[in-house]
């Protein structure tokens, strides 16, 4: 597959996890504890987003990609890369909120937006990175 099929594939399965994160969001800040601590609701909210998105991108966006790492692995490298995702995410949240005065939900969606591309990068690159299939040739004293 080329690299804007699995482009497109990983859009529309973050498409579906920002779904996923926005329902969560939303629901949590409902409540004052979460509404208060924003922060604390988007942490909720990654969380479970990211379970959804590594399932969907291990099944379908990288298929028969990094067949060389356990499901585990390519889960915990997946998580890396998410959590340094969340730390931008979370930098860009409290940013638009604070100095821009951005609505909370509004703030989550275009955070979620600018987050795109270090997300797909870092997971193409990192987590269902394909095994160097190259053999090294072996050098020969002629």
């Amino acid at each position: 597959m080329n690299k804007l099929n699995t482009f497109i594939r990983f859009a529309t399965v973050g498409a579906s996890g920002t779904v996923v994160n926005v329902v969560i969001f939303n629901l949590l800040i409902l409540q004052a504890y979460f509404h208060r601590h924003y922060l604390l609701a988007n942490l909720v909210a990654v969380v479970v987003a990211t379970s959804f998105n590594f399932y969907w991108h291990n099944r379908w966006t990288f298929e028969n990609q990094a067949e060389h790492k356990s499901w585990k692995e390519k889960y915990w490298q997946f998580c890396v890369v998410t959590s340094l995702v969340l730390a931008l995410n979370s930098l860009i949240m409290l940013i638009s909120v604070r100095h821009f005065a951005l609505d909370r939900r509004l703030a989550n969606l275009v955070a979620i937006a600018l987050c795109m591309v270090f997300n797909y990068t870092g997971n193409a690159l990192f987590t269902f990175r394909r095994a160097n299939t190259k053999q090294q040739q072996p050098i020969t004293q002629g």
